[in-house]
């Protein structure tokens, strides 16, 4: 088949799916999307205030004082599943899975979102430039954004994959209902244990940990959307 036959093919097929596609569930998605950014906007907004300000300091001030050997090494371990080597190599791997399993469209989904993810986490932490509460441990995606704290990117990255490694397994998986829920509550209990590993060794403030979690839930929603439609 010719490029240009499969172009036509292609653009004849996502045509038809813009038309069938049901708009309120669009308008569903659009909206979780925009509400979870405008909610980070929201609490960047704040930070500054009596309450939350004393909060972050508060709960950074507490987890230091705790702090043993044991649990900082348990911790960075723990931290490691939500890195961006980590989530990027198995990223990769979950690719190669989907092409085996002839799931084109959404391998390239996945692959762009992951590139997507990690320029936004980028972008947001320039973009608001908070200073981390502990030592700056310079960043693989770009630059001095490391030294940035707000959004977590450990947070966002973390509930962005699993979150989506879950959505794919139950769209194209077979899985018992029991099974599910099992699932869930480990990939919900890992999400939060990464973020709160964040917390523990102490580079990061709670509410980068929650503006972590909107801005990797707006992205996992925008992903499960154009599977969703593609699919």
């Amino acid at each position: 088949m010719r490029i240009s036959d499969w172009l036509k093919i292609q653009k004849e097929d996502l045509e038809k799916r813009v038309k069938n596609y049901p708009k309120a569930r669009a308008l569903l998605f659009v909206s979780l999307i925009f509400g979870l950014l405008i909610s980070l906007y929201s609490l960047w907004g704040k930070i500054s205030t009596p309450y939350l300000g004393s909060l972050d300091g508060f709960l950074t001030e507490k987890l230091r004082t705790a702090s043993s050997p044991f649990l900082k090494e348990l911790f960075t371990f723990v931290t490691f599943f939500g890195s961006e080597i980590f989530i990027m190599s198995f990223s990769l791997i979950l690719v190669v899975i989907l092409i085996q399993k002839r799931r084109r469209r959404a391998a390239t989904v996945s692959l762009l979102s992951l590139a997507g993810s990690a320029f936004l986490v980028s972008f947001f932490k320039s973009f608001f430039a908070r200073q981390r509460p502990g030592e700056c441990p310079g960043h693989f995606f770009g630059g001095n954004s490391g030294c940035f704290s707000f959004p977590s990117g450990h947070s966002t990255f973390a509930l962005y994959f699993y979150g989506l490694v879950t959505y794919l397994g139950f769209r194209f998986g077979v899985f018992p209902l029991k099974k599910k829920y099992l699932i869930i509550s480990g990939i919900t209990f890992l999400v939060i244990l990464i973020a709160f590993s964040r917390l523990y060794l102490g580079l990061h403030f709670l509410s980068d940990v929650i503006g972590g979690f909107l801005l990797g839930g707006a992205w996992l929603v925008a992903a499960i959307f154009l599977i969703d439609f593609l699919y």
